[in-house]
């Protein structure tokens, strides 16, 4: 099974992805207090992997916020940038009425984005 997981630089936070059936994703993440799951599907929105890829590409800043997200939108995962360097991810996870639900962040350097992105593609490789 492919996984990947990202550790943020502080705090206890992480993002795990591991792959599941065809076109799903088990998501987990969480920090030092929780931590929650979800399986989503991958079918029209792909992996996240171009996400990562995009942060690493521009690791120097970029305006605003990125977004990856299942079609339900039961994942999101959210990137933004200081001037500092430094990345905030924000992974929300909810269920599909968005009864409930939580979301953790995650700060990390910018100096790891190539190496998560590398990870993130080994793990779910886009198709050529």
């Amino acid at each position: 099974m492919s996984e990947v997981e990202v550790r943020a630089s502080e705090q206890g936070g992480f993002l795990r992805l591991s792959a599941g059936a065809p076109s799903s994703i088990h998501v987990e993440a969480g920090n030092t207090f929780f931590s929650g799951s979800i399986v989503v599907d991958t079918y029209l929105a792909g992996p996240p992997t171009p996400l990562f890829l995009e942060l690493a590409r521009d690791w120097r800043g970029w305006e605003g916020t990125r977004k990856w997200a299942d079609l339900e939108e039961k994942c999101s995962i959210l990137a933004s940038i200081d001037r500092l360097g430094h990345v905030s991810l924000r992974v929300e996870l909810a269920d599909i009425d968005r009864d409930c639900g939580m979301f953790v962040t995650l700060m990390l350097d910018a100096g790891r984005l190539e190496e998560i992105a590398a990870l993130v593609q080994a793990a779910f490789p886009m198709p050529e």
